[in-house]
């Protein structure tokens, strides 16, 4: 199923609540509701567009997303927050990942930005 076909889907679904035909409306969900589901499973968040360390950012790495902002940061190792909505940490305590550079922290952003928007889906 294709974005064509979940335009028909979604088409001939409004045209059967314009017509106050719930039974044809809920026919044509509950043909399409194995490829719903798959569609649903397979949804995957874009990846976080990360901006380098700058002046502006306090030299930290940042991702504005929809969340908020993350943050990555160098200070005995590396370590990430979301501010600006929601809260969240990534800071591991004598885990080798935090010395093994951004990418691991921008990693456990990435991991939590994906987990926090499947959960709302």
């Amino acid at each position: 199923m294709d974005t064509k076909d979940i335009a028909i889907v979604v088409r001939t679904a409004r045209a059967a609540i314009a017509e106050g035909n719930a039974i044809g409306f809920y026919t044509v969900i509950a043909q399409q509701a194995d490829e719903i589901e798959r569609l649903h499973a397979s949804a995957r968040p874009k990846a976080l567009d990360w901006d380098p360390p700058s002046d502006v950012s306090n030299g930290c790495w940042t991702a504005k997303c929809i969340l908020g902002t993350y943050s990555v940061v160098f200070e005995d190792g590396w370590s990430a927050v979301l501010e600006d909505g929601l809260k969240w940490e990534w800071e591991p305590e004598e885990d080798p990942r935090s010395y093994s550079g951004p990418y691991a922290a921008q990693n456990a952003c990435q991991e939590h930005f994906e987990r926090t928007i499947r959960s709302a889906l």
